[in-house]
């Protein structure tokens, strides 16, 4: 295939490049899943002149490149000086997975934080999201990218298509045999208390809108 020139109109292209070295590379925690058997991994280098990205990759891998890409290049993730792209499966409710890592995330950072820490120095991510490339992208403080994407993980294990919901339901006041007779609860309901269907619930309220993916 024909080497193709992607133009960056916000980010810098050294922002954006090892995002997708580490998404795309054979051990990167993409791993080169995208790719058709037998297809040769992506090569992708930077041109810092034109701010942009110099693409070969077989045709998956380019749409997908472009998808990553169209999320990345936006202002405000720009203005995030460190990011992390997490690609999830396909049928996930975006939206909602990223007001729960954002909002689970940020509050526990706070409560870790020592007595008396300015709101400004306690370390927060923002989330957004690329429905395009099924993709969230975590900026801010990169000590919490790693529980961020863990939780993220966590999550799509257990609500693999969008019709679900998940609830995140803090433990750290409960005993072990508490948690255990929640899981219990929870696994295993009694007929008594069985619905059918499903039962949407309102997404917490967010200080500042979150840009989609173009």
């Amino acid at each position: 295939s024909r080497p193709k020139i992607v133009v960056l109109e916000h980010a810098k292209v050294n922002q954006v490049l090892p995002v997708l070295q580490d998404m795309f590379g054979e051990k990167g925690r993409g791993g080169g899943a995208s790719r058709s058997k037998g297809q040769a991994p992506p090569v992708i280098t930077a041109n810092a002149a034109l701010n942009a990205l110099i693409v070969r990759a077989g045709p998956t891998d380019m749409a997908v490149i472009e998808d990553v890409v169209a999320g990345l290049d936006t202002q405000r993730v720009a203005e995030v000086k460190q990011f992390r792209v997490v690609q999830l499966a396909p049928g996930l409710d975006l939206d909602q997975l990223a007001d729960t890592v954002e909002q689970n995330i940020n509050e526990s950072a706070m409560r870790q934080a020592p007595t008396g820490s300015n709101q400004q120095e306690v370390p927060s991510i923002t989330v957004s999201t690329d429905p395009r490339s099924s993709s969230l992208i975590i900026g801010g403080s990169p000590q919490l990218f790693d529980p961020a994407e863990e939780l993220a993980r966590e999550v799509e294990k257990l609500a693999p298509q969008g019709s679900l919901v998940t609830t995140v339901i803090r433990t750290e006041n409960l005993s072990q045999d508490e948690v255990e007779a929640l899981i219990d609860k929870l696994t295993n309901p009694s007929p008594g208390n069985e619905r059918s269907g499903s039962r949407s619930r309102s997404r917490p309220s967010r200080p500042t809108s979150r840009p989609r993916g173009r």
